[in-house]
């Protein structure tokens, strides 16, 4: 059966190869993350790698179907990494066995944040060792917990992220 409409389900979009060979790419950088910089949390967290992909399949998906109807050829790197915010915050990938201390809460939203950062080729911890690009990382973290941000007000949050890590 073929699909004539410029719409796509989720199997098509992620079936496409490039597509496929990226996300994946992404998934295991964001699966290396976790180990490098979350995992000291461990009994009190664990990453749900189904959850996780989940969250990087419907990234992919908004994004192509993004690309798509507005006729963009490329999603720029922040775009990718807003979208991957997106639905890591929203899917919540990462399970609380026991909250310990308070921060522990934003976990999901730190881990959706370091990701991104990963994926822009920024070390999270050239941003986490300057007070300035910590407050601003603390700020996204908070918006992402507390408020519905769009991919596009995200795109611009991190490409001014990487402008002040850049300087």
């Amino acid at each position: 059966m073929t699909n004539d409409s410029p719409f796509f389900t989720a199997k098509d979009i992620l079936a496409v190869p490039h597509i496929r060979q990226s996300l994946l790419l992404v998934f295991a950088v964001a699966v290396r993350s976790y180990g490098q910089y979350f995992k000291r949390l461990a009994p009190d967290i664990e990453l749900n790698k189904k959850i996780l992909y989940e969250a990087f399949g419907s990234a992919y998906c908004d994004m192509y179907r993004l690309t798509v109807f507005r006729g963009i050829r490329h999603a720029d790197v922040h775009k990718k990494a807003a979208f991957l915010i997106k639905w890591i915050a929203k899917l919540r990938p990462i399970h609380i066995h026991r909250c310990t201390n308070a921060p522990i809460q934003y976990v999901n939203e730190l881990f959706a944040v370091t990701v991104a950062m990963t994926v822009m080729g920024i070390p999270p911890n050239q941003v986490l060792d300057s007070v300035p690009l910590k407050k601003y990382a603390d700020n996204l973290v908070y918006l992402l917990h507390y408020h519905a941000c769009s991919p596009e007000q995200l795109a611009s949050e991190l490409f001014l992220l990487e402008s002040h890590v850049n300087q």
